[in-house]
């Protein structure tokens, strides 16, 4: 979640004691194609982002998802706040994660569309605005829905309100993607429950993100 956080931030992030596996792999390679100018250190753990402040410089682009699905998750939600076309290739089968992930997109603003190509499915996001707006998680499966969903609000146009699962406690993914948001100055209003909201749009401050309790993609 940190690689795409500092790929949304203005100026040059960095990553420390990342873990860079398969899914942070895919990640990385899609950001890159999105214009995001990514330096790794495979010995040491060390990613060097410059982001361009939420705007990716290239669109109308075909991304490859490797059916990884915490890749998968991140990059539907960063297409969204491309104002371009894309296409996800290779996406992983239609979790209910996924699902709400589109659905609450959708509410937003988003088009997304499930297709299928003469290789396989894909996962076509259209050009709208990513107006913010009200929408809801209600599955309690779904942290990777609302995490991905948190790190992208702050593009959107207005703001958003989301509803999530009144969990027992904060699955890890929701509480990591908070912190991440916090640590970019990103404000966010919590009740503690089952409401956030976040006030959009605002820029994510570049920052360095030590990973040594996190992964870069989960």
């Amino acid at each position: 979640m940190s690689l795409l956080a500092a790929s949304m931030a203005r100026g040059l992030s960095s990553i420390t004691r990342a873990v860079l596996d398969p899914a942070a792999r895919t990640l990385i390679d899609a950001l890159r194609q999105l214009g995001v100018v990514i330096l790794t250190d495979q010995a040491s753990g060390r990613v060097q982002i410059t982001g361009h402040g939420g705007h990716w410089v290239h669109g109308d682009l075909e991304l490859d998802c490797k059916q990884q699905q915490s890749a998968a998750h991140l990059l539907l939600a960063a297409c969204v706040s491309g104002r371009s076309r894309y296409r996800l290739t290779n996406p992983p089968a239609m979790t209910a994660s996924l699902t709400s992930l589109v659905n609450a997109l959708t509410d937003l603003g988003a088009q997304i569309y499930a297709d299928r190509s003469a290789s396989g499915p894909v996962i076509q996001i259209g050009s709208a605005l990513f107006g913010g707006g009200q929408t809801s998680v209600r599955d309690g499966g779904s942290s990777s829905a609302v995490a991905s969903l948190l790190l992208v609000a702050p593009c959107a146009v207005g703001d958003v309100f989301l509803e999530i699962p009144p969990w027992p406690a904060r699955p890890p993914e929701v509480s990591i993607a908070l912190q991440i948001l916090a640590d970019c100055g990103i404000t966010v209003i919590d009740d503690q429950a089952t409401r956030l909201i976040v006030p959009a749009p605002q820029s994510s401050a570049a920052c360095e993100h030590d990973i040594s309790i996190r992964t870069a993609v989960r």
